[in-house]
Formats: C-alpha cells, structure tokens, sequence
C-alpha cells in the first residue's frame, strides 16, 4: 500500500463491473426529452424509461441485498472468547459498490491494513457475479460481467479511482463477449498463490482455503476465457446449493429463445454467442435437473 500526504491510500483491488445489456438500446430513440405535450411520444417515453430503470434499480437493490447477507452469514456463529478476535478479522471482507449508469461496480481492497482476509471478499464478488448472470436470464434482462485485479484508491467511501476499473471494465466490454462473468488472469495469479503459500498462519491458511473455493467457482471456456462457472459443481456446492432449478429451467428458455429471435434476424454474432451458452446449459443441464430430458429446440430449424 502506498500513502501520500494528503491521506490517500493506493493498494490493489479487485473489481467486478457488472452491465445490463440492451438498455441504451432501448433508450436510443430518444436522444433529447420528447414533447411532452404529445400524449403518444410521452406515453412511449415513460414506459422506455420505467422498463430500463426498474431492471438497473433491480441490479443494484440485488447487488447490495447480495453483499449485506454476505457480510451477515460470515459472522453467525460462536467461537472461543479468545478466538473471538481472530474469528471476526477473518470474517472481514469489506465490500464497495458504485453505480455506473446501467451498470455497477462491486470492489474489495487487497491491503492488509484494511482486511486481513481479502479473498473472502474476492468470493463474495465471485458468488454475486455468477447469481447475477445466471438470474438476469431468468428474468429476461441478461448481465455480462469482468473481474480483474488492478491497483486502485478510494477517493471517498464508494468512489474508487485507478486502473482495476478500466482492466474490469474491458474483461466485461471486449473478453466476456456474451452473457457470462469473464475473470481476469491477474486474479486468477493471485489466487493461485495462495494454494502455494507455505507459510503457517491462521490468516494465510485462511485465505488459502478461501482461494480453493474461488478457483471451484471458475472454469476454462470452450473459447479458452476463464470465466464464473454458474451452474459448475463448485458454483452449487459452496454458493447455489438452495437455488431452485426452476430459476435454470427459465434461463435455459430464454437463452434458447434469444438463439430463435436473433436467428430470425440474421444476426451472426449473437446467434453464435447464445449458441455457445445454450451449449453451456446442455451441459450442465443433469446437474441442475437430473432424470429431466433437456428440450432439443435450437435456433434457425424450420422456415
């Protein structure tokens, strides 16, 4: 960590940008306010406008529930009077959000001033991505998300400044391509260190096993991107083993709907990329649903 003396801190972070896609789309046509006296322009307006706004405001009320039972399920619990201390620094993990337009920023700081086990806060990241994607097909609105380490300060509580944002932002912008949470190799480094740290306190053992459990929730995409494998044996294990499938059931439909619309339209691009996650469910479909045969529809059969 480095401090100037005006009292900022600059340390490592690791981010996760988080977009709803589509939305400017569907505010695209209209640029400037319409007349508001045209009772027609204004009721398009207003029904543009309250379909955007509720997916963005359901995002981020997701995000910050998301993060406030997080920090609430680490602490239940009792341990040793002695222990008591230890215990609750190791439950520390001190999550940051701010909003960007249609999107959001979920971040935890590195520095071991701040937390003395900062990859819980990397699993609460992790965790809040793949049930944000994996929901937001399921409600119809997809989410496209990137994860990456990178220097960064806190110019006030909620606001970080540095290069973490544009390295998550580009994960989610130019890597993640389609709706999936993309993750970075920096942080993928950093988490493998910590299964090969050989030193023996509490707090790097710690977050040794914590390490462990963030690398269950990723794998190798077919396109060779790490990404946040949602509906992964890890994924259900330690953080979707309540999620009821009918939530897999209805993102599976739309993703398989969304290959039939974009098909229709003779869009190569996201055809492709909606072929590549209903490959995805395909797969991990006897996970979630076992004994339930997986429908065969697919984009672009019939005329």
């Amino acid at each position: 960590m480095a401090k100037d003396n005006d009292g900022l801190f600059a340390s490592n972070y690791v981010a996760a940008f988080m977009d709803v896609l589509g939305q400017q789309d569907r505010l695209r046509s209209f640029i400037v306010m319409p007349d508001t006296d045209d009772p027609d322009q204004r009721e398009k307006f207003l029904a543009a406008l309250k379909e955007t706004l509720g997916v963005i405001v359901d995002l981020h009320d997701s995000c910050s529930s998301f993060f406030d039972a997080f920090e609430k399920e680490s602490l239940r619990g009792t341990v040793p009077p002695d222990r008591q201390k230890i215990y609750e620094n190791m439950c520390k993990s001190h999550i940051g959000f701010q909003r960007f337009s249609d999107g959001i920023v979920g971040f935890v700081s590195l520095a071991d001033s701040v937390v003395k086990c900062p990859v819980k806060g990397i699993f609460g990241l992790l965790a809040a991505c793949g049930m944000v994607c994996l929901r937001g097909l399921a409600g119809k609105h997809p989410v496209r998300a990137g994860i990456e380490l990178g220097w960064g300060v806190e110019l006030r509580p909620n606001e970080l400044y540095g290069a973490v944002i544009p390295k998550a932002y580009h994960m989610e912008s130019e890597v993640a391509q389609y709706p999936r949470a993309a993750v970075g190799d920096d942080l993928v480094a950093y988490l493998r260190s910590f299964q090969d740290a050989r030193e023996d306190g509490i707090y790097t053992q710690f977050n040794g096993v914590l390490a462990t459990m963030c690398l269950d929730l990723l794998s190798v995409d077919t396109d060779g991107i790490v990404f946040v494998d949602y509906l992964g044996v890890g994924f259900k294990k330690h953080v979707a083993a309540e999620l009821d499938s009918a939530v897999v059931k209805a993102a599976f439909e739309f993703v398989v709907d969304q290959c039939v619309f974009w098909g229709r339209r003779r869009n190569t691009k996201l055809v492709s990329r909606y072929l590549m996650l209903r490959d995805y469910f395909t797969c991990r479909w006897p996970l979630w649903v076992p004994g339930e045969e997986l429908s065969n529809k697919r984009g672009g059969d019939g005329l």
